[in-house]
């Protein structure tokens, strides 16, 4: 998968984790931000660019969007160390408010499942964190990702615009 490509899928899944627990938290918006300018993971995106890409999604579908993301994530061909970094940057924006919500960890199934990351790679690589059980858990296009993605209680659009626009990068 060439950067591009990969880099727009971390990018939107990471904004599908942010808004998963109903709030777009100044603390995740920092965290998107740090990840921008201290990390090579978006070296090749604008991140107003990105961001005005996703609440233009948002405002045409959240729903679909989220379940755009996931169907691009199950489909994208990544390396093992582009998988890790998803589920790296996913787990930072999860912890950056300080509180786990449990749509947070229902959709981080759901990413955890698109990848082939085995169970024992990830408990090396994040520890063992109770909540975060994933034996036998496989992404499958089924009612029940769709059912947790429908159930998602996601923030209004304008907000997130708002909140956006305010941030340090909002003028990148």
């Amino acid at each position: 998968m060439d950067n591009i490509a990969y880099q727009k899928i971390l990018f939107r899944t990471a904004m599908c984790v942010m808004v998963c627990d109903g709030d777009i938290h100044h603390s995740e918006i920092l965290e998107m931000e740090v990840a921008f300018k201290q990390t090579d993971f978006f070296k090749d995106l604008v991140f107003k660019d990105e961001v005005d890409f996703v609440l233009d999604k948002f405002k045409n579908s959240e729903k679909e969007f989220l379940a755009e993301c996931v169907e691009n994530l199950s489909k994208a061909a990544m390396s093992p160390v582009q998988e890790l970094q998803i589920l790296e940057l996913a787990l930072r924006i999860i912890y950056a408010d300080n509180r786990v919500d449990k749509n947070e960890l229902e959709f981080l199934k759901i990413i955890k499942g698109c990848l082939s990351v085995p169970d024992e790679i990830f408990h090396s690589r994040f520890g063992s964190v109770p909540f975060l059980d994933f034996k036998g858990f496989r992404y499958k296009k089924s009612q029940d990702s769709k059912f947790i993605i429908d159930n998602i209680v996601l923030p209004d659009v304008d907000s997130m615009a708002l909140l956006f626009d305010s941030s340090e990068a909002g003028g990148q």
